[in-house]
């Protein structure tokens, strides 16, 4: 970035790099064995297309985007407390929210991506697989439901 770019810019660059941090994550999970079937998105920033497009695009996968999707965050501690207090079966209490639009990714939206994944591993490869690998044991998990939350003033 160059100081004659604005606020536009600035906020997608802010918006790529969340997704990135994402895109990380995401591979550690996927890294461990782990199997993610479907990714969905809520909170306040569902609320955004272009932030749906950005995650979709990153992370390679269709983004779900839910009907209500800033109860999301509420409602799945409010979920947790019920399932930890015996208030009901888990597929009483959790049942899916309805689906507002499913985003597909745009490869082309990015099409250094993997150049960027690349500068990235090669600046902080090194120090973030021996953390990571110190975390997470090679046990095979299935994720089924994976959500990414963030919270902010809305954005288009």
């Amino acid at each position: 970035m160059r100081h004659e770019h604005g606020t536009k810019e600035l906020t997608q660059a802010v918006l790529e790099g969340v997704a990135f941090a994402f895109g990380d994550c995401q591979q550690v999970l996927l890294d461990t064995g782990a199997e993610i079937d479907e990714v969905s998105l809520i909170g306040g920033g569902s609320k955004s297309h272009l932030w749906a497009q950005i995650l979709a695009s990153v992370l390679e996968r269709p983004m779900i985007r839910h009907d209500s999707p800033e109860m999301g965050p509420a409602l799945g501690a409010a979920r947790l407390a019920m399932l930890a207090s015996n208030n009901g079966s888990l597929e009483e209490i959790c049942q899916r929210p309805g689906i507002k639009e499913i985003v597909e990714p745009n490869l082309n939206m990015y099409l250094s991506i993997d150049r960027i994944r690349n500068v990235t591993e090669d600046s902080t490869g090194t120090w973030k697989k021996i953390f990571w690998n110190s975390l997470f044991t090679n046990n095979k998990t299935s994720i089924k439901f994976f959500s990414i939350s963030i919270s902010t003033a809305s954005f288009s």
